[in-house]
């Protein structure tokens, strides 16, 4: 029979069981805010954009992808919670105060369904092509491409390190961070128009 003995840890935890409620709940108060700061951003970019109506934010820090908006009448497969369109991934309180964590990063992506018969590899080269126009020549050199059976993206590094996005979120009543994300989402703005071409020619 199997034995259920605590870890060292979690024996810490059981003898400060109060405090460690109180420290669960003001977690998740800070991820409620940041999530906040994110739909600001993301507000600000509707505004600029009318046709970016679909928007999804991660908000239990799990997963790398964390803020997201793209089109409605962009295929995907879950059009809910994950948008195909633009997304700012590891730029989640887990990964910005980690140290060895993977680094922010800006991508372009598609999760269509089935039924949307799109090319997954001529999308991605479409935009992999697009992409030299587009970005920066600071952007260019580390410029990835991914091609899955379901999902496709290119995708860029951003140019912050994770300290100073952290440093962003806690200065100046997270003003320079909400800047620093629209700008990011502008620049993946340009590539509507080739998103829009993509969609329509698999139709």
């Amino acid at each position: 029979m199997k034995t259920h003995q605590f870890s060292d840890p979690e024996l810490y935890l059981l003898n400060n069981w109060a405090n460690a409620m109180l420290l669960e709940r003001s977690m998740t108060a800070v991820r409620v805010k940041y999530a906040e700061i994110l739909g600001v951003a993301l507000e600000k970019v509707s505004k600029h954009h009318d046709g970016l109506d679909s928007r999804f934010i991660e908000t239990k820090d799990k997963e790398k992808f964390k803020v997201g908006i793209g089109k409605r009448s962009w295929p995907s497969m879950y059009p809910k919670t994950w948008p195909s369109g633009f997304w700012l991934g590891c730029i989640g309180l887990r990964h910005l105060t980690s140290e060895d964590g993977d680094a922010p990063y800006a991508c372009i992506w598609l999760n269509p369904p089935r039924s949307a018969d799109l090319d997954l590899k001529v999308a991605v080269q479409r935009l992999h092509d697009a992409a030299q126009t587009i970005l920066s020549q600071e952007q260019l050199p580390d410029l990835g491409k991914t091609v899955k059976v379901d999902e496709a993206d290119i995708w860029y590094p951003l140019g912050e390190p994770r300290a100073k996005l952290l440093e962003m979120i806690l200065n100046n009543k997270s003003r320079e961070l909400i800047a620093c994300i629209v700008a990011h989402f502008e620049t993946m703005a340009k590539f509507i128009p080739v998103m829009d071409e993509i969609v329509g020619a698999s139709k």
